[in-house]
């Protein structure tokens, strides 16, 4: 039933290429939508801007004069192209011809619309080209979501990468050195018996102010010398 539904829905994009299915994925929506099942053209031919760029052979003689077939593939990078007509930004692979001829255009509005079908042939290109050319003559025209122009969240990989790739910041050797683990906050399994002591009492402090001042002052007595000392027995425990 699934494999019935998927050629279906293959062959009702490519017959009219502004159908769109939901996918779980939108870049299997992409693929489903602008895919290719002939192997002279790749699917990222298909998805990309490649200008008739696509990959063939050489042979590769060797010093007996046999030869081995070699796969020649066109100079392709993921770039970022922004339409004024659409209002909105597309990550594309497009090959190094296809970039001169966006520059020589112009625009990549002016690319997609004025580019003969003869050196323009992808099936992403020619969705874009059409959802232009229906934008220009009516700009009430609501743009669909178009496949491929999503991103995905950072996955964990990928922020462990940007967490290792962080810019390297100068710190002077004296401050490198010395040591600035009071500055740390530590949890109440790395604080001494001292230190939670003064934990508990502020936080008694927070709830009842007024019950803790009596309470403290009840401890509070005066030696001989004239000094305060603190006679609560757990304050006296500690100081053993």
């Amino acid at each position: 039933m699934l494999a019935t539904f998927t050629k279906q829905a293959a062959l009702t994009c490519r017959m009219n290429p502004l159908v769109t299915f939901s996918a779980q994925h939108f870049a299997a929506q992409q693929r489903l939508m602008f895919g290719t099942p002939t192997p002279a053209q790749s699917n990222r031919y298909h998805r990309g801007l490649f200008h008739t760029q696509s990959h063939g052979q050489r042979r590769q003689r060797c010093f007996s004069m046999k030869y081995s077939l070699q796969t020649m593939k066109p100079n392709v990078h993921r770039k970022s192209l922004y339409s004024n007509v659409l209002g909105q930004a597309f990550k594309v692979y497009i090959s190094t011809k296809a970039r001169k001829c966006i520059i020589k255009a112009g625009s990549f509005d002016n690319y997609l619309i004025n580019t003969s079908t003869k050196y323009f042939d992808s099936r992403f290109g020619m969705y874009l080209k059409s959802l232009v050319e229906m934008k220009r003559r009516n700009p009430k025209f609501e743009v669909p979501y178009i496949p491929g122009s999503a991103s995905l969240p950072k996955s964990r990989t990928k922020q462990n990468w940007e967490y290792r790739h962080q810019p390297a910041i100068y710190m002077p050797v004296n401050v490198k050195l010395s040591d600035h683990s009071e500055f740390y906050l530590k949890t109440p399994q790395e604080m001494s018996r001292h230190e939670i002591l003064d934990l508990e009492r502020e936080l008694k402090a927070l709830d009842d102010p007024e019950a803790l001042t009596k309470q403290e002052d009840q401890y509070l007595k005066t030696n001989e010398d004239g000094e305060v000392i603190n006679t609560h027995p757990k304050f006296l425990e500690l100081q053993r």
